[in-house]
């Protein structure tokens, strides 16, 4: 993530809300792509074969992540999300057993684990 701003400073946020200080990150499209793919990397190295996560780590190459250590950051960060939200991974991959999923899918699937 880039960050836009990080501030000691006492300040207030939108709401008013007074904040001890603060960092404020740009987490665009691409971020999100990088932790998609990374976290395909992080399954392989925990329950699979790192053979199946060839793709995903061709990609993250091709996207110009280089180096072991930038790839296993990520990894930690796409694990720390499935970690935090197991429902919801399991509802989408029990989904996906049964046929493809469109967005529209997941949306109601995570709307319905998150209740």
């Amino acid at each position: 993530m880039r960050l836009l701003r990080a501030s000691c400073k006492r300040s207030f946020d939108r709401e008013g809300v007074e904040l001890g200080g603060y960092a404020s990150f740009y987490a665009g499209p691409r971020e999100a792509w990088l932790i998609m793919l990374a976290a395909g990397v992080a399954w392989e190295r925990r329950f699979g074969d790192l053979e199946y996560a060839d793709g995903d780590l061709a990609l993250l190459r091709r996207m110009r992540v280089r180096g072991n250590a930038r790839i296993r950051v990520l990894e930690r960060a796409a694990w720390a999300v499935l970690e935090s939200r197991p429902w919801a991974h399991r509802a989408v991959s029990d989904a996906l057993l049964d046929e493809d999923v469109t967005a529209e899918t997941v949306t109601r699937l995570v709307e319905a684990g998150s209740r």
